[in-house]
């Protein structure tokens, strides 16, 4: 140890010689390694969510399969399916069931829109969860339906509108316009299992009349509502396999006793640290990581080639000093140690600094976070895991860069060096060759990477969105959490009525063209999906249910106000009541997968647990569903009065600013119902824009990447070029004074320095190529062999790299044949 703190010491000083060298060579260094701690902090944060409950290891959430129906993926379980997955107590000793729902909170004479997580009782006690303040609620206190009207907030919702008064606890806050008494604050830190939204506040299942609206509410006893995320705990000695198994089993045995709801569906488990994030989304989400992650890592690797020829060319300088100390008798390992301590403390010194760089990187990410991550989970702090990853990056790079520079540094030989000859050059040359060739191939893969990415999110920015988005203005709100429900025929009637109010009311407003009613608002999901099946078709052998996304919407307005053109068939009409027969409009896509080559006006489904058929009366043209990448979605429209909803998006289409109608939107809401809070007041062109946060946030991210990428070997390719200059500078004089002339000095320089560059180019092509095709499936609209692509941004590097030789080949083409000649090197 304390010859290592010898080392590090001489190292300083040493280091402190060339302050702008050493400077240089730390600021590469730092930029590379906070770029990847911040990228492997967001990545662990996401998908590696350390979640803060009682051993979490241990716990196992339950989702359903349904193999036959194609596109449904992990899906959740029903209430009653819960309560006998729950009773399974051999394997676990506990469980709870979950589902997140805007309600509506009565905050200081303003009814403002809030998430909860709705749970069952055992919930807290599962997680072993405690409050910070006050309590949480158990079993014994919501067993009761319509017992136990308690609430727990969040520490930052607590904090955010209540300003941490702890007077809050055991007064009342009225939640979809009941009191529920808050009964304790939730400690920092812990924002349920989710990693990207958290709730505000946690309300008990037992109030569930109250706090699920809708068709949620209506249908939540009935085995086919499949709403609820459903977690047990293991008992001892019960592994996830296990768990699985007994699940399976469970799930078979459901199957057989109620066959009409539980036919199509296959139970399974999965340990809760994996979802975290939607297990439908993770490999999406591992992928664009893994992209991320490959071009950062080669980031970091140009800039150990940097540091590399940095060092090379220290050592090229000091090769008469190494040759003196190893004639006085220094041994070859006590100069590999030197050196390398000198590569040692260029890392640790970049470290520290790539800290400040990781900080300020993900500060900047978070700034540009999707807009549904308003609050989450997980935070951004440089915890000790991101320490020791920068540590370990520290140590990869005093490895990656000072190995070899070390290495030929102690193999000098003092009777050459001393002698004026260089034995070793053609092995620096041919390392620094290599090196430049290996930058330019990182650095060309990494440009062409990231121009398929932004070339896909220009394809998307120009894809037509199937609706008029620069002329429509929407706003969201649940009328169930203003008191409205659809249980009976009359509460429908009820609601029908609000909805009728609304529209005259907007409909009268200046610069509005027309305006609708629906269950989803523009790129904003509907009543979700569902299967059906082909009135008087038996099931096709091994395929179960057909899936279609269900949107309902207000009679004669929806199409009109969208712009959404209906290409057959009639629109819905007022006279598509719930007495009369049920109809629907599909979209171009449902009507080419259940009727390719027919006209499916007058066909008819059978809905999913429904016995009267639904008849096809228009086709309206494909429309983006919630994202423009998606592809096309099959989307049936129906009747609001025959598919009643709660949940609604209000969207009018104006004459003039959408921007501008939207506090009009609002005060019209307001002026039906006060009760009612609104949401996601936006235009459709911001609805389009958010849609393509993830195709924008790779492009940027990957642009910054390459072009950091770009700089770093750009500055390398100017270094080595300058240094093989400084060496060739006698060569060079000569070549002039024996009538070589300038152009072809210029050239030469050009020529050499270009050599590794073209050199790296071809296997630079082939690996964007390769990662393209990789990254494929988040690409739209372009091929991972791109030709314009691949020829733009090669040919862009080709370009930079010319650009950095210029100044050493002008240098070298003026050079003055007497005053080089008269120099020593």
């Amino acid at each position: 140890m304390h010859g290592l703190g010898t080392d590090l010491g001489s190292a300083w000083r040493t280091l402190r010689q060339r302050p702008w060298l050493s400077l240089a060579a730390v600021l590469s260094l730092a930029l590379a390694i906070g770029a990847n701690t911040a990228i492997f902090n967001v990545w662990r944060a996401v998908m590696e969510h350390p979640m803060p409950v009682l051993q979490p290891d241990r716990l196992a959430a339950v989702y359903n399969l349904a193999p036959t129906v194609p596109g449904t993926g992990f899906m959740p379980v029903s209430h009653l399916d819960f309560l006998d997955y729950a009773g399974e107590k051999q394997v676990f000793s506990g469980a709870y069931a979950l589902r997140q729902e805007p309600v509506v909170l009565g905050l200081r004479g303003q009814a403002v829109q809030v998430t909860a997580d709705v749970v069952t009782g055992s919930y807290f006690d599962v997680l072993g969860v405690r409050a910070a303040l006050g309590n949480v609620f158990h079993s014994q206190q919501t067993r009761i339906e319509g017992t136990g009207a308690l609430a727990v907030l969040s520490q930052d919702f607590f904090e955010r509108h209540f300003r941490g008064n702890r007077g809050i606890v055991g007064t009342s806050v009225r939640l979809n316009g009941v009191p529920f008494m808050v009964l304790g604050v939730a400690p920092a830190g812990f924002g349920g299992t989710g990693t990207l939204q958290a709730p505000d506040l946690w309300a008990p299942m037992s109030m569930h009349r109250v706090l699920l609206t809708g068709a949620l509410g209506t249908y939540f006893m009935a085995r086919n509502a499949q709403f609820f995320s459903v977690v047990g705990r293991l008992r001892p000695g019960v592994t996830q396999a296990q768990a699985e198994t007994a699940v399976r089993l469970e799930g078979e045995r459901l199957a057989r006793q109620y066959p009409k709801t539980d036919r199509l569906l296959t139970a399974t488990t999965l340990p809760l640290l994996q979802t975290g994030i939607d297990p439908n989304q993770r490999p999406v989400y591992s992928l664009a990581f893994t992209v991320v992650l490959t071009v950062v890592g080669m980031v970091l690797l140009i800039a150990c080639a940097n540091v590399s020829h940095l060092l090379l060319a220290r050592a090229h300088v000091r090769r008469h000093e190494m040759a003196v100390r190893k004639a006085l008798g220094a041994s070859p390992a006590r100069l590999l140690r030197q050196l390398f301590a000198e590569s040692l403390l260029l890392s640790l010194c970049a470290g520290a600094a790539a800290l400040g760089v990781a900080a300020i990187t993900q500060q900047v990410l978070w700034t540009y976070r999707p807009p549904a991550v308003q609050r989450t989970v997980f935070h951004l702090g440089l915890g000790s895991a991101a320490l020791w990853f920068v540590l370990g990056l520290a140590l990869l790079t005093t490895i990656a860069a000072g190995l070899a520079p070390a290495l030929l540094g102690a193999r000098v030989e003092p009777a050459q060096v001393l002698r004026g000859m260089a034995a070793a050059g053609g092995h620096r040359s041919s390392l620094r060759s290599w090196l430049l060739a290996g930058e330019a191939a990182f650095s060309i893969a990494a440009l062409i990477l990231a121009g398929l990415f932004i070339a896909s999110l220009r394809h998307l920015q120009h894809a037509a969105p199937g609706f008029d988005a620069a002329h429509v203005a929407s706003l969201q709100f649940d009328a169930g959490a203003g008191g409205f429900n659809i249980a009976t025929p009359a509460a429908a009637q009820r609601l029908l009525t609000l909805d009728r109010t609304l529209l005259q009311r907007v409909r009268q407003l200046p610069g509005v063209a027309s305006a609708t009613l629906a269950s989803g608002a523009p790129m904003a999901p509907g009543d979700g999906a569902r299967g059906y099946q082909l009135f008087g078709q038996a099931p096709e052998s091994g395929r179960g249910m057909r899936v279609v996304n269900i949107e309902s919407v207000s009679p004669a307005s929806f199409f009109g106000a969208m712009g959404t053109r209906l290409l057959a068939g009639r629109d819905i009409q007022t006279s598509d009541t719930a007495a009369a027969p049920r109809v629907m409009i599909v979209n171009q896509t449902m009507a080419n997968i259940a009727w390719p080559g027919q006209n499916p006006i007058g066909k008819r489904v059978i809905f999913h647990d429904e016995s009267e058929p639904t008849t096809v009366i228009g086709v309206a043209q494909n429309s983006a569903y919630t994202s423009l990448s998606e592809g096309p979605v099959a989307l049936a429209y129906l009747p609001l009065a025959q598919e009643p909803a709660t949940a609604l998006g209000l969207t009018a289409r104006t004459t003039g600013d959408p921007a501008a109608l939207l506090p009009e939107l609002q005060q019209a809401v307001a002026a039906v119902n006060p009760e009612l809070a609104v949401s996601h007041l936006q235009t459709g062109a911001v609805a389009v824009a958010q849609s393509l946060w993830e195709a924008r946030m790779g492009a940027i991210l990957l642009g910054l990447l390459s072009a950091l990428a770009t700089l770093l070997a750009a500055i390398g390719l100017y270094g080595v070029a300058a240094f093989t200059l400084r060496q060739r500078w006698r060569e060079m004089g000569i070549r002039i004074a024996l009538g070589a002339t300038r152009g072809r000095i210029f050239a030469s320089v050009l020529r050499d320095g270009l050599w590794p560059v073209l050199g790296g180019l071809a296997v630079g092509i082939a690996a964007a190529i390769a990662a393209g095709r990789f990254a494929g499936s988040l690409l739209f609209g372009v091929g991972a062999a791109n030709a314009g692509v691949v020829a733009g941004y090669a040919g862009l590097f080709v370009a930079i790299a010319v650009l950095a030789l210029l100044l050493p080949a002008r240098t070298a083409a003026h050079a003055n044949p007497a005053d080089v000649l008269r120099e020593r090197l």
